[in-house]
């Protein structure tokens, strides 16, 4: 995909949006690579005035939740 973002109902979104046919509806689905997800997901958990250590700590556990997640839903349209 392009990676430049789209606007949902009001949201603008980083990366592509998929979408899926799912029980008749139609689902939004939000890619985007792992880096970008993080440079989201880190300073919407802590603080950026917390110490450089800290915010990578959060980054290593963020990028493993993320993991997980996409293993445990690998069968599903979205994880």
């Amino acid at each position: 995909g392009s990676g430049l973002g789209l606007e949902l109902h009001g949201k603008r979104y980083a990366g592509d949006l998929k979408f899926v046919a799912e029980s008749g509806k139609v689902r939004a689905i939000n890619e985007l690579p792992m880096e970008e997800y993080l440079r989201g997901v880190v300073p919407a958990e802590v603080p950026p005035t917390w110490s450089p250590e800290a915010l990578k700590t959060i980054a290593v556990a963020a990028r493993t939740y993320a993991l997980f997640q996409m293993e445990k839903n690998a069968n599903r349209s979205f994880d």
